[in-house]
């Protein structure tokens, strides 16, 4: 539980103590109970409040937990790769983040770590064989294919190989049901 004390000077123009500063920190919603105390400090009177609040969340030692626990993961990941792979991860994980930057979403929307280093380590050279990995399915393959077999070299054989002439962008990966 955080706590928050608050002292509020009593306002001769008023006629009463400036509660704005407790009223703005009760309409945050976080206020569990609160404690009010009166005292005289150099003959002027104020309210002393003791505000108790909702715990905080993601207290800031959880959250950098958080983030050491994913650099070690990617760092796991990264260990895993060979030289190759590891810099086809690289040029990958560049263009996630501009790709995010564009759509304004978090990188991880476009693909996570371990689907980049999955991408990474099998290089795969159509979209059949993109699809074919872990959490990579037909919107991903369908929306971002064509770039991420460019990135890996891959973009004018994924066009040759694709059906009926058609490019690795537009090539439907539902299946048909045959």
């Amino acid at each position: 539980m955080r706590v928050r004390l608050l002292t509020l000077p009593f306002c001769p123009a008023l006629g009463t103590f400036d509660e704005t500063p407790l009223l703005e920190l009760q309409r945050t919603g976080e206020v569990v109970q609160l404690r009010e105390h009166w005292f005289s400090s150099g003959g002027a009177l104020h309210l002393g409040c003791l505000v108790f609040l909702r715990p905080d969340p993601d207290p800031p030692e959880a959250s950098e937990g958080k983030v050491r626990a994913k650099r070690e993961s990617t760092r796991r990941l990264l260990d895993e790769l060979d030289p190759a792979s590891r810099a086809r991860f690289e040029r990958l994980r560049e263009w996630r983040l501009t790709t995010s930057a564009a759509e304004a979403v978090p990188p991880y929307v476009v693909f996570t770590n371990r689907q980049l280093s999955e991408i990474a380590r099998r290089a795969p050279a159509t979209a059949a064989s993109l699809g074919a990995i872990d959490g990579v399915g037909p919107s991903r393959v369908k929306k971002y294919g064509a770039a991420v077999l460019g990135l890996l070299g891959h973009g004018e054989s994924a066009r040759s190989g694709a059906p009926n002439g058609r490019t690795a962008q537009s090539i439907d990966t539902r299946d048909s049901g045959s």
